[in-house]
């Protein structure tokens, strides 16, 4: 991948999770790494990210602009740290959901939430 495209993926997820709150734990579950991967990566140190790794990360940040098309700021940015009783959830938190089942649970979470973002419930 060109450079330039790591750097905005990179500060899109950056920027989601910041904007979620979640530490380097959490973060790192969304896109299966381990937190101190996710503390380089705030750092800004070089960091070798596998293709998987990255794909999640741009998951992650349409996840993020869906939640802000749908919900109010404050709302958007609570979310993935609330308790979620729907289906799919089953009483967990998006976060946690998606650092149980992996890249699978991550794009269920965001066909979801760009299937609300486009009105359909």
């Amino acid at each position: 991948m060109n450079l330039d495209i790591d750097n905005q993926m990179m500060n899109a997820f950056l920027r989601a999770v910041q904007a979620w709150q979640l530490n380097d734990e959490a973060a790192g579950g969304l896109i299966g790494v381990a937190p101190k991967v996710v503390l380089a990566l705030r750092s800004a140190e070089p960091v070798d990210l596998s293709e998987e790794v990255q794909t999640r990360m741009l998951m992650v940040a349409h996840v993020r602009t869906a939640l802000d098309i749908y919900f109010s700021p404050q709302l958007a940015n609570r979310w993935m740290s609330l308790p979620n009783r729907g289906k799919l959830f089953d009483g967990a938190t998006p976060s946690d959901y998606v650092a149980q089942h992996g890249w699978p649970g991550l794009y269920l979470v965001l066909c979801q939430v760009q299937a609300w973002a486009v009105g359909n419930n």
